[in-house]
């Protein structure tokens, strides 16, 4: 399986640093309807954690997410890469995007 890159929306939302909030607003989305192509979330100080959102359909997120009171950022854009496990394969695709100029601010594998 070739690696295929896509630049695709993602949105955050921040919610209070406590158990079952990630529960809560993935449950809501569920119900909506909305299926996440990815999911990362982490504390982002002052009680409070960020969740970030990567929809395979960005308006049933953002309908689903306002019916629920879950306020989202702003759209925003990430790199959506997929392609087969193997060793070094984060290494070679850092390669190419640092080849190309593009500064990547974080990364989940």
């Amino acid at each position: 399986m070739a690696d295929t890159i896509k630049k695709v929306a993602y949105y955050y939302a921040t919610v209070d640093d406590k158990a079952g909030e990630g529960a809560r607003v993935l449950d809501a989305l569920k119900q909506g309807g909305v299926n996440l192509l990815a999911f990362h979330a982490f504390p982002a100080g002052s009680g409070k954690a960020q969740l970030d959102l990567v929809p395979q359909d960005e308006a049933k997120l953002t309908q689903a997410a306002g019916k629920a009171g879950i306020k989202l950022s702003a759209r925003k854009t990430v790199f959506l890469i997929e392609g087969q496990d193997r060793p070094g394969a984060m290494a070679e695709i850092l390669g190419k995007l640092g080849a190309a100029k593009i500064n990547v601010t974080a990364v989940d594998a």
